[in-house]
């Protein structure tokens, strides 16, 4: 837990009572591989700071899976529109690695709310790098071809290429498998010739 006050506080220091509070209300969650934690028409009554982990986020586009993001250490994961109108998801929220996360329940946050004004503002920012980070990962989708899209993935989030099977990889980046493969390929060769190219120059400074 202390990773999650560690983040709330660099949003603003949590007077003792709130911290308290807080302490008292989070509690531990724990997912396995392949566990859903969410599906649809299931209403998100939690919000999750993941510890530890990776989670994919996905929907159904006819009988295909279509990955939307995902989450992985220091990430908040919550589904936004069900949660905050606790009304049912639409979404899918699987873990893909074994997931230590805190969790806290709708009521209790809405509680906290009324007895500490204050944590609004923890609140709002939170909810606010949520929304940046989802306009800019749309942003990037829709400017940038697939290449650069692959590019830009894995200058942000390079442990992704490893942790992440290539059926779901090639969903978030909107193509097939073979040519997810290809994509992958080119830019492993892309690396490797860059990599070569910038030894040479440093032999030649010698």
């Amino acid at each position: 837990m202390e990773e999650l006050i560690y983040k709330l506080n660099l949003i603003r220091p949590l007077s003792p009572k709130l911290e308290k509070w807080l302490r008292s209300i989070i509690r531990p969650l724990t997912f396995e591989p392949g566990q859903k934690i969410l599906v649809p028409g299931q209403i998100c009554d939690q919000i999750y700071f993941v510890q530890k982990g990776l989670i994919r986020i996905y929907h159904m586009l006819d009988d295909a899976e279509v990955s939307d993001w995902f989450i992985t250490n220091m990430d908040i994961c919550v589904s936004v529109g069900s949660f905050f109108t606790q009304t049912p998801s639409r979404e899918f929220h699987v873990a893909l690695e074994r997931c230590e996360c805190w969790g806290i329940l709708f009521p209790e946050l809405i509680e906290t709310y009324k007895r500490f004004p204050e944590f609004n503002i923890h609140g709002r920012e939170i909810v606010t790098e949520y929304y940046v980070k989802l306009d800019n990962r749309s942003s990037i989708l829709k400017r940038l071809d697939r290449d650069k899209k692959y590019e830009h993935l894995l200058a942000t989030n390079p442990d992704f290429l490893t942790r992440i099977s290539i059926k779901d990889m090639a969903s978030y980046l909107d193509v097939s498998e073979s040519t997810y493969k290809r994509m992958k390929k080119n830019y492993i060769e892309k690396m490797g010739a860059e990599a070569a190219r910038k030894k040479r120059i440093r032999g030649s400074k010698r």
